[in-house]
């Protein structure tokens, strides 16, 4: 019950914190910019090749196995 109303907490706060920090005028497009860049190097790193796509669906897989046990 504890861990569940802090992730509530916790989520309350970060939205919050995002919120704020939108609400000033040059970070809101730099944070897009930033995105789309990232975005394209996920591209650009992983899925362009299907060597790349395999490593990928290898370091998911792994992140299950840790989580689900």
């Amino acid at each position: 019950m504890a861990l569940i109303l802090s992730a509530g907490i916790t989520v309350y706060v970060t939205g919050a914190v995002v919120d704020a920090i939108n609400d000033i005028p040059l970070l809101a497009p730099f944070f897009e910019l930033v995105g789309i860049g990232y975005s394209a190097w996920f591209v650009y790193r992983y899925l362009r090749l299907a060597s790349t796509r395999q490593e990928l669906a290898n370091k998911i897989q792994g992140l299950k196995d840790d989580v689900v046990g």
